[in-house]
């Protein structure tokens, strides 16, 4: 009965390990290798002990633990690539020592500028199904969200991470002055323009403007409940979801997903020209 147990977790721990060490980021990477070879030492250890007494047993023994691990590893695997509930979000109040200002947050689809797990592109894939494109089987993304985390790594090599979408909004920030606050938040990942409005209205800002930048058309439906998620109107604070403004070379292809997908990284999107700021500068604030 004992090994049963035995065979029983550490299947379960090796098939659930699996999935966490093909998607989470670099940083903890180095726990799930501990985990999931704990739970194949085990595994191999009560299999020999097994074989000792009775090939029947240890060939039994085996199945058991191939057995837990697949059903661990699909039930993982099912769940990194589902669609994460919002939680509920606090309404935000501004600090007591800041001053009114005005807000921006620029809203994009542009891939992370790090691999941080695979939140996003669990995103992208759904998209793609609901689309009827082709897709990878939610059992076999695991691996292909470690191709992707590949991919990442082997750009690093060539140069660090740039963010141009944190890049436009710096440029954004400096040519509205003090009297403004430009965030920036992507699509895709859970709850970061709700996080992102809360921070902005905390600083002050009583008027936010949301600008969506080349995003999907069917992502708008997104960024709308967001705002609504984030509470902020609750708060006083006047909410804006302007229309998509056109950046040239920021198109989310599927063709880079692809490139992503099969370990070969796509090259950063460039950092938008200053007509380009300035254009952007006159869609979020007119009167300047």
């Amino acid at each position: 009965m004992w090994n049963r147990v035995f065979l029983l977790a550490s299947g379960f721990l090796f098939g659930w390990s699996l999935v966490r060490y093909w998607t989470v980021p670099r940083a903890e990477l180095r726990t799930h290798e501990l985990r999931l070879g704990l739970g194949l030492a085990i595994g191999v250890v009560v299999i020999v002990l097994l074989g000792l007494e009775s090939l029947p047993a240890a060939l039994a023994g085996t199945g058991v633990y191939a057995f837990s691990a697949l059903v661990a590893y699909a039930g993982n695997a099912r769940q990194v690539g589902r669609q994460e509930q919002a939680l509920p979000s606090p309404r935000p109040t501004p600090a007591e020592d800041a001053s009114p200002r005005r807000g921006v947050v620029l809203v994009s689809c542009l891939e992370p500028p790090t691999y941080d797990g695979p939140s996003y592109w669990a995103w992208r894939l759904r998209r793609r199904d609901a689309q009827g494109q082709p897709a990878p089987h939610w059992f076999a993304r695991p691996r292909a969200y470690a191709r992707i985390r590949r991919a990442y790594e082997a750009r690093a090599q060539r140069a660090g991470p740039a963010d141009a979408l944190q890049g436009l909004g710096q440029a954004l920030g400096a040519a509205l002055g003090a009297d403004y606050v430009v965030e920036t938040a992507r699509v895709g990942v859970p709850d970061a323009l709700s996080r992102t409005l809360a921070d902005i209205v905390r600083q002050g800002a009583t008027r936010v403007v949301v600008q969506p930048l080349e995003v999907f058309p069917d992502a708008l439906d997104a960024v709308r409940q967001a705002v609504t998620d984030a509470r902020v109107r609750e708060a006083g604070v006047r909410v804006t979801v302007a229309e998509p403004f056109p950046v040239p070379l920021w198109e989310c292809t599927e063709e880079r997903l692809d490139a992503w997908m099969s370990g070969r990284p796509a090259e950063p999107p460039p950092i938008p020209p200053s007509n380009l700021v300035a254009r952007l500068q006159h869609a979020v604030a007119p009167e300047r």
